[in-house]
């Protein structure tokens, strides 16, 4: 769950990476909740309609906010 995707976030960032974005379905509300405990934040938000009938969220990886206390 959410600690798989911190070490997954953790592990791109030790290996250069500068910023760790995701877009997770606006919908799918569990797998929002795993990012943000996760240490994933909202960068943009949009909730009007897409081509898909949805609207946009783009979340990105902030190591210094863990949310429920994960491993770093």
């Amino acid at each position: 769950g959410s600690t798989a995707l911190r070490l997954f976030a953790e592990r791109r960032r030790a290996e250069g990476h500068k910023s760790i974005l995701i877009d997770p379905d606006l919908a799918n509300a569990r797998a929002i909740r795993a990012y943000e405990k996760a240490g994933f934040r909202e960068l943009i938000v949009s909730r009007e309609s897409s081509k898909d009938g949805g609207g946009t969220m783009i979340l990105k990886f902030d190591a210094s906010h863990p949310e429920d206390g994960a491993a770093r």
